[in-house]
């Protein structure tokens, strides 16, 4: 077979491709390119964290009749960070002797005792001092803790000071609802006195933050009759 070329030019032993079969062979990889672009699609933010737990403070305060003081609430979720811009509602158990505003300011209006509640997405948080007994409610437990906190068991309405020695530090409840206490120091309530090796018996008519009853006229357990000396800092019973 003979080739011919013209000067300047390389032979090539193989056919040009027609034009028209080219152009058809790269329609498909263009409409797949096209294919492949999508606009963004918008992303819903995620669900704001839901309120675990409330922390009321001051825990305690002393206020005079008719002077107010602020208080706050600190709200965390289930991981313990911090929650920031949700409503809470406050209350007072006793607006006889202390009122709250919408925003947290407290009021003195009378000699007495109160408790001031803070809500948050239906989460309680409740204050309270040494000689009290706060319970809680779970929604739910394990690692994503929930619930409400409220006063149990307020022991400045029968007779348990504010001072460190009568600060409760162990406690149990039988199935009656009796409560055995015993304290850091030294106490004396109505009928009964003794120490921190000791353990005393209360039996309520009422609970929470107006708690009342009276108190057993003997140790429920004399800790120097069995030559006890230290603090008692559990009780299990029976």
């Amino acid at each position: 077979m003979e080739t011919r070329s013209r000067p300047g030019v390389r032979p090539s032993l193989f056919p040009p491709l027609p034009l028209r079969r080219l152009c058809r062979a790269a329609l498909p990889l263009a409409a797949l390119a096209l294919g492949t672009c999508e606009p963004d699609k918008p992303v819903a933010p995620p669900a704001p964290a839901p309120v675990a737990a409330v922390e009321a403070a001051p825990r305690t305060a002393i206020l005079a009749r008719g002077r107010a003081m602020q208080f706050s609430a600190r709200l965390r979720d289930a991981d313990g960070r911090i929650l920031t811009e949700r409503a809470v509602t406050w209350s007072s158990d006793n607006e006889r002797v202390a009122t709250v505003s919408a925003s947290g300011q407290v009021g003195g209006v009378a000699p007495g005792r109160a408790t001031i509640t803070a809500t948050s997405d239906g989460v309680t948080g409740v204050s309270g001092q040494d000689e009290d007994l706060l319970a809680f409610t779970p929604t739910s437990l394990g690692p994503t803790t929930a619930g409400t906190w409220a006063m149990y068991f307020d022991g400045c309405d029968v007779g348990l000071s504010s001072s460190s020695d009568e600060d409760v530090d162990a406690v149990a409840v039988d199935a009656t609802g009796k409560i055995y206490l015993s304290t850091i120091g030294n106490f004396s309530v109505t009928g009964r006195s003794g120490a921190d090796e000791d353990v005393f018996v209360f039996t309520p008519t009422s609970l929470g933050g107006t708690t009342a009853g009276t108190y057993s006229s003997t140790l429920f357990f004399d800790g120097s009759v069995y030559g006890v000396t230290g603090d008692i800092f559990g009780i299990d019973l029976p």
